[in-house]
């Protein structure tokens, strides 16, 4: 692979880890840094359906990102057999995916309000030597 292609890689994950709002970068529910997140305003059904469409956004960002950067196993022909082993590879993408992201997750503390601005930096810079080179 070329250099490039591995900083744009590098670049993407961080911004689709931040799209996801997985810690560090769960500001909206980080209620100790911020006055009153977004999500204390909802309850019962609404907070519901509030967190549905946050785990579907979840979703779509990683599709897009492994779709990008991990194409193989798309369907060859249209056929039942050929979507269906499609289905099953963009799942199990999509499982690893989830996996490595809770193990990333699972290994860092929240960063403070301020301290995020300076991390999302290297992310910046990751793009911006993907973009130069």
């Amino acid at each position: 692979r070329s250099i490039p292609l591995i900083l744009a890689l590098c670049a993407c994950a961080f911004a689709t880890f931040i799209e996801m709002g997985k810690l560090p970068f769960d500001l909206a529910e980080a209620e100790q840094e911020l006055q009153e997140g977004p999500l204390s305003e909802y309850s019962g059904s609404g907070f519901g359906i509030l967190k549905w469409g946050i785990s579907l956004k979840q979703l779509v960002v990683l599709q897009m990102f492994v779709g990008v950067f991990f194409p193989w196993g798309q369907m060859t022909s249209f056929s039942v057999g050929g979507l269906l082993l499609a289905l099953v590879v963009a799942i199990v993408k999509l499982v690893v995916g989830v996996l490595i992201i809770a193990l990333f997750e699972n290994s860092m503390a929240r960063l403070r309000f301020c301290a995020t601005s300076r991390v999302t930096w290297a992310g910046f810079g990751f793009a911006f030597l993907a973009f130069v080179s």
